[in-house]
């Protein structure tokens, strides 16, 4: 494991997600300096996400767990166990919560706490910060976050961003829906 804090990328992580700096190459070599890399839920985000970590690294340390593994048995290649059936080091393991139901999230959030892992990153903020198109250097769409299943608007920092650093110049608010920017008609 790399000397990196979990304090020190839970901060590149809100500043990378926010676009106030661009850490994405900090955190990915944060995520792969564990021995073990579990992504905790096979759904939707998580499958996004396994495909996008095969793209960029070495995926035999990666672990899904997820309730529904008899049913799923690999994605892209890595395996889905039942969750905390093995026993791993708390110190080496790093935990995805890819879990992005609102219903579940916190309550997973407890789970992994209680097993005694400490190295925990949030998978909406990886989502928004490694998958999301949306960008300030490009127009952006709220049209596509209202109508994306595999992220979460109600809990999205970047949409809120984008709206303040570029849609007061490059469309009108929506006051029905502040957090979706309209496009002006021309």
């Amino acid at each position: 494991m790399n000397e990196t804090t979990t304090a020190d990328i839970a901060r590149k992580i809100e500043q990378t997600r926010k676009m106030e700096a661009d850490y994405r190459d900090d955190i990915l070599a944060y995520i792969f300096s564990f021995q073990r890399i579990v992504l905790r839920g096979a759904g939707g985000f998580g499958m996004a996400f396994a495909a996008f970590v095969c793209k960029h690294g070495d995926t035999h340390k990666f672990r899904f767990w997820d309730a529904r593994s008899e049913s799923i048995q690999e994605i892209h290649g890595i395996p889905v166990e039942q969750p905390y059936r093995e026993n791993l080091d708390k110190d080496t393991t790093l935990i995805i919560n890819c879990v992005m139901n609102p219903a579940f999230t916190r309550e997973i959030g407890r789970e992994i706490a209680s097993a005694g892992f400490v190295c925990v990153l949030p998978g909406q903020a990886l989502l928004e910060i490694f998958l999301c198109p949306q960008n300030e250097s490009e127009f952006f769409s709220g049209a596509h976050c209202a109508g994306n299943k595999l992220c979460d608007l109600n809990i999205c920092q970047r949409l809120p961003c984008l709206v303040l650093k570029n849609g007061w110049m490059h469309g009108e608010f929506n006051m029905k829906n502040p957090g979706i920017p309209t496009q002006k008609n021309t």
